[in-house]
């Protein structure tokens, strides 16, 4: 390909990638399924008008639990139905049944995540988008003196099973096989057995273990829950759950499943809001390798909920350069990259001015106007790493 027909392409991609950037991401994340409803009117049309208006407004509220931290989810405003209709993309049907005067089905909505992002920024609203890495769950399950995490016979174990989770910290848990078993047993976990732990991690492709502990005495299921990472060790504070009367004890487990997962995505959404006090700009440099490495920066940005907005000043067929404007610090945005598998590093210019050998004058504002900033994949930065290093 010639190097004008190789710019010509990249320039499509700027359009193109304003409008795929971040799509299967965000649709996934603002997609809410399985929602309910059972709805009783005067006819089976006004019926299903008020199911539709129902489920639209409960997936609006599960979105919000799932992006708002629970001490600012005060702060969402109640809208109208219209108002909830006007952030939905799309609403499917699924299980419909009608009668003459009932209509039972249940929903997908998917909402427009732009549309969503944008009426939390008007009501600076504190939310989170950005997933964090795989979490590997372990449930023990105590009665009495028995402790079980692997065997059939474990009700937490199966109560996390039927668990859906569709929040910002996946969660796994290992197939009970001869592996899993190998590796560490149910005191073990217990225990906090830092070396059968890390070797779960391993085998899981994470560093993240949450060790999910549930004591059954009498009606009281107590809940305990730690989480591993590298060499961190951190409580999840979690409440203790009774069983209702006449509840079953899958049913408490299920509960309790909930509460130990919601707990730990709020710490998460905690620690990882955006912060609308604090808007930054800065410019980087983004090596141009292929189309597709160019395409794909352009939706790891677009997918970035850090991100503002984002311009490209220059396009060449070597690199091209970007004006990114975003929420937080610099550490954040890094963090929040580094999510997509990129990598956001000082310039050359940067570090130089990082390290006082440019002070003032003309090179000083020549250089103030130039990238300071290099977004590269892991990839190349591992290259570069190992090239540094050799040096």
């Amino acid at each position: 390909m010639s190097f004008r027909s190789l710019t010509l392409a990249l320039a499509a991609l700027l359009v193109m990638g304003a409008v795929l950037a971040g799509q299967p991401y965000a649709n996934d994340l603002y997609r809410v399924s399985g929602v309910d409803v059972d709805v009783e009117a005067s006819n089976a049309v006004e019926a299903r008008e008020a199911a539709m208006a129902l489920g639209e407004s409960r997936a609006l509220s599960r979105l919000w639990d799932r992006l708002v931290p629970s001490s600012a989810r005060n702060q969402v405003p109640s809208l109208g139905a219209s108002e909830v209709t006007s952030l939905v993309e799309d609403l499917r049907v699924s299980d419909e049944r009608t009668t003459s005067n009932r209509y039972i089905a249940s929903l997908t909505v998917s909402f427009r995540p732009q549309a969503v992002r944008q009426m939390l920024r008007d009501e600076r609203i504190p939310f989170a988008e950005q997933r964090s890495e795989p979490v590997v769950l372990l449930p023990v399950f105590e009665r009495g003196e028995m402790q079980t995490l692997w065997r059939d016979d474990n009700p937490w174990l199966e109560a996390w099973n039927n668990h859906t989770n569709t929040g910002l910290v996946p969660l796994t848990v290992p197939l009970g096989d001869a592996s899993a078993m190998s590796m560490i047993s149910a005191q073990g976990a217990r225990s906090g057995d830092r070396e059968a732990l890390n070797r779960v991690a391993e085998a899981n492709g994470t560093d993240s273990v949450l060790v999910a502990l549930a004591r059954e005495s009498g009606s009281l299921i107590q809940l305990n829950a730690r989480l591993y990472e590298d060499d961190d060790v951190r409580d999840i504070p979690v409440d203790s759950i009774s069983r209702r009367e006449g509840e079953e004890l899958s049913q408490a487990l299920s509960r309790a499943a909930e509460e130990v997962s919601s707990a730990l995505h709020d710490i998460w959404k905690e620690e990882n809001v955006l912060r609308f006090d604090q808007q930054e700009t800065l410019l980087a440099e983004v090596p141009v390798r292929s189309l597709e490495d160019w395409a794909r920066v352009q939706r790891s940005l677009g997918s970035t909920s850090a991100v503002l907005e984002y311009d490209v000043v220059r396009l060449t067929r070597s690199e091209g350069v970007v004006r990114v404007v975003f929420f937080g610090g610099t550490d954040q945005l890094s963090q929040a990259l580094a999510r997509e598998d990129l990598r956001l590093v000082p310039s050359d210019d940067r570090q130089l001015q990082e390290d006082g050998a440019i002070s003032s004058g003309a090179e000083a504002v020549r250089r103030a106007n130039r990238p300071q900033w290099r977004i590269v994949n892991e990839d190349d930065f591992a290259r570069e790493g190992l090239s540094n290093d050799d040096e």
